[in-house]
């Protein structure tokens, strides 16, 4: 469902937990966000937000895991095209579900390309230092800190990798659209993934998205391959055939003595 976000402010709570929204546009002379307005709504891929917005609360987008692209618009033009001097749209998802309590500085940065970069990337180096279980509070009630699981503090430590992950991989399929990354940047990315092989760097591929491809692509370029026994690979894969295909593909593509009938007959 798609729906437009009317008024200069939206209120707390206002499409919280609502399970259907899966594009939001917010009206153009909108200027605030407030808290939990599109907390937990887990089907939010895409957001439309002028490039006027002053204030987006740290809380607005809690628990959005599904946020593929967040778009900064010109208020200008109806046709929402895109304003030329903002962020990327998938980066700029992709950070705030990493750093959730910095809403409002990282929206206000994305209005300017390079100083979004320059605050990310500088960023990035610090979160992949952080220790996994930093900032773990276990069973704040509202919070997004709850699990329930008996291990909570493994499951915080597991949604902390998971989020590196996406991070890393964002950011460097992002170069190739034109966002260039500091080569030291790039490399501390590359050890952080080489030193969490499989147990993130490919675990992260078995979760639901549309950019696996992608990942996937990535994976192998990266040769993160080399680092693991394929069969360990393919039997994290076991129960998603589809996945488990394009992993041998890619595999023998890779391969340099190339394709045997054998291969082919085991994809």
């Amino acid at each position: 469902m798609i729906k437009e976000c009317h008024g200069t402010t939206i209120r707390k709570k206002t499409y919280m937990g609502d399970r259907k929204l899966v594009k939001a546009i917010v009206d153009p002379s909108c200027e605030i966000i407030e808290d939990w307005a599109f907390a937990n709504c887990c089907c939010l891929k895409e957001v439309w937000m002028p490039y006027t917005i002053r204030e987006v609360s740290e809380k607005a987008f809690l628990n959005c895991a599904a946020m593929e692209q967040l778009y900064l618009y010109d208020t200008g033009n109806t046709t929402f095209s895109l304003a030329k001097t903002t962020a990327d749209p998938v980066l700029l998802a992709t950070v705030l579900k990493c750093y959730p309590k910095e809403t409002n500085l990282l929206i206000q940065h994305a209005k300017t390309e390079s100083v979004f970069l320059q605050y990310t990337d500088s960023r990035l180096e610090n979160f992949l230092e952080e220790d996994d279980s930093s900032g773990f509070v276990p069973f704040l009630a509202g919070g997004e800190e709850d699990y329930i699981v008996d291990d909570a503090a493994a499951a915080f430590q597991k949604k902390r990798q998971f989020l590196k992950t996406q991070l890393i991989y964002e950011r460097l399929l992002a170069e190739t659209r034109g966002y260039t990354l500091a080569e030291k940047i790039k490399q501390t990315c590359i050890h952080w993934l080489q030193s969490h092989n499989p147990s993130a760097a490919f675990v992260f591929l078995l979760t639901d998205t549309i950019r696996r491809d992608s990942y996937l692509d990535l994976y192998f370029i990266l040769e993160l391959n080399t680092d693991v026994n394929i069969d360990v690979l393919t039997a994290l894969a076991d129960n998603m055939p589809e996945l488990k295909a394009k992993l041998l593909q890619k595999h023998l593509e890779n391969r340099p003595q190339g394709n045997t009938l054998l291969s082919a007959l085991e994809i």
